[in-house]
């Protein structure tokens, strides 16, 4: 798996642009904003660049698809597997093979009532070792959990509908294998710039 970070700031080209699917057209022309318009259509023009450069497809061919889930899919992408995330102006492209994979990218930011978001979609492990952290570790505790519980839903292809506290991802940071479902997830925590909390995963 290789992932990318992405300047979300810089207008993207008009040709590829142009080239985006009609629902992200759609999507794109509900922001009542330009800034967070921009972001969108920046973020969707990066993996359409990134595919072209690094799966060979030209922008112009790539025809995407969005599932039930919200995972994207690039129709004729065989044996390549895609995600993304974005928050605020910056970006994350993921792209791999050998199995699905998820990314999830947050800014590094107070969590107001994390210690109830924990008791809500924690494991009974994770919340064991929520207590044990220092009450400044906390709140970064909370985030790695719940980005690595993301990336792991995306890279299952089922969004936010999978109970989260069945997902036991740790909130350490450190890489681990898990199983759900009968599917076995690698998952690891990493900070791709300052300020920035993000986690990767890909089914086994």
């Amino acid at each position: 798996m290789a992932i990318w970070l992405v300047d979300l700031t810089v207008e993207p080209e008009q040709r590829l642009v142009d080239r985006l699917s009609d629902v992200e057209q759609d999507r794109a022309a509900r922001f009542l904003r330009s800034v967070p318009r921009r972001r969108y259509l920046a973020a969707h023009c990066a993996l359409r660049q990134l595919v072209e450069r690094h799966c060979h497809v030209p922008a112009a061919a790539q025809r995407y698809h969005r599932t039930d889930a919200g995972q994207w899919h690039c129709d004729g992408l065989s044996g390549w597997h895609l995600s993304l995330s974005y928050a605020g102006d910056v970006g994350l492209v993921g792209l791999g093979q050998h199995g699905a994979i998820g990314i999830d990218l947050e800014t590094d930011r107070p969590i107001v009532n994390a210690a109830g978001l924990v008791r809500s979609y924690c494991s009974r492990a994770e919340r064991l070792a929520f207590a044990l952290l220092p009450r400044a570790d906390r709140n970064a505790g909370f985030l790695r959990a719940w980005t690595r519980k993301e990336a792991c839903a995306k890279a299952l292809g089922r969004g936010l509908s999978i109970p989260l506290a069945e997902l036991d991802c740790g909130i350490d940071g450190a890489h681990r294998t898990l199983c759900y479902s009968d599917r076995r997830i690698d998952v690891g925590s990493f900070r791709p710039a300052a300020g920035l909390v993000a986690a990767w995963a890909q089914l086994r």
